[in-house]
């Protein structure tokens, strides 16, 4: 599932680029820039180098799942649970946050899921992650 997500996820990026901003970095993030204002009362688009990080961190997770599994399902919990924080963060900013009407309520239950579905196998503290996943 690691992957098939990383690769719909990027498909949603090349989505967004090509319709919402013509593939111009400078037009996104003065999209990016003026959605923050309009919830934050902040004009920064310097979310947008929070996504491309997100991105790097995906493809990272993929890359690391791919070339060496067994190091990835034994790395340490911390590691573990800080990839699931940034995800769950990046994912409801993405799904509830930044989104109007019914759809942030499919984005709440896509939170709601995920929240549900991570915390139902937690390991204990110092076990390291060793389910099959990807």
């Amino acid at each position: 599932m690691l992957t098939v997500g990383c690769l719909l996820y990027l498909a949603h990026v090349v989505a967004a680029f090509s319709s919402e901003h013509a593939w111009s970095h400078a037009t996104a993030y003065a999209s990016t820039a003026r959605q923050t204002e309009a919830l934050f009362g902040l004009d920064w688009g310097g979310g947008l180098y929070v996504n491309y990080a997100f991105s790097a961190l995906w493809v990272s997770e993929v890359v690391w799942w791919w070339m060496a599994s067994a190091s990835y399902l034994h790395r340490e919990r911390w590691k573990h649970i800080t990839v699931r924080a940034v995800f769950l963060f990046m994912i409801a900013n993405g799904a509830v946050v930044f989104v109007n009407g019914p759809m942030r309520w499919v984005g709440l239950a896509i939170v709601a899921t995920l929240v549900a579905t991570w915390s139902t196998a937690r390991p204990q503290p110092g076990e390291r992650i060793h389910r099959a996943r990807g």
